[in-house]
């Protein structure tokens, strides 16, 4: 991607966010289950995209009385997530936690296939404070499928059109934003 400032594009239920070196595809197409993919190197920018987009569906569960689980897949990342990053996203998850919508947050699904970034991953949740549940998945299928279950075992029902197997991820920014032109 070129040199500019970030931009976000929304089309239909799935926004993207772009910076340099670093991209965030945000799919709510099977709310309440979030799937938010990272690509690039991971960045604070990209950190706070994400948490707003988080908090913005989470109003939208408290609306709709429904529990809701994060799915991200991490596996386009080229770069770790740093120590500051990670105490930042931590901050974040407890915030949300603590937040009205705390009993509705049933956690937290990090597809991540490299051994490294699933121990920075639980580095991360020494850092919370609060009872967030963040579960490495070794696949889109498994962390979508955990999703559904953690939905049902807190009495709230999955979305129906969300069958893990046949999960498709959007486009990603690269195929899609560089095509649109910001005004």
């Amino acid at each position: 991607m070129s040199d500019r400032s970030p931009i976000i594009v929304v089309v239909a239920d799935i926004e993207y966010f772009s910076s340099p070196g670093t991209s965030l595809v945000l799919d709510d197409r099977h709310f309440p289950v979030l799937i938010a993919t990272w690509l690039g190197k991971a960045s604070i920018e990209a950190a706070q995209a994400l948490g707003d987009w988080v908090r913005r569906m989470a109003a939208r569960a408290v609306q709709q009385d429904v529990g809701f689980v994060l799915v991200y897949d991490s596996t386009q990342l080229e770069a770790k997530p740093s120590a500051k990053l990670r105490a930042f996203m931590a901050r974040d998850l407890d915030a949300l936690d603590a937040s009205a919508c705390g009993d509705r947050f049933l956690g937290v699904l990090v597809r991540a296939e490299d051994k490294l970034l699933r121990s920075k991953v639980a580095m991360l949740t020494w850092l919370l404070t609060r009872r967030v549940r963040i579960t490495t998945m070794n696949s889109m299928e498994s962390a979508l499928l955990q999703a559904k279950l953690m939905l049902e075992s807190a009495g709230y029902v999955p979305p129906a059109q969300l069958e893990p197997s046949r999960y498709e991820r959007p486009l990603l920014p690269d195929e899609t934003l560089d095509d649109v032109s910001v005004g």
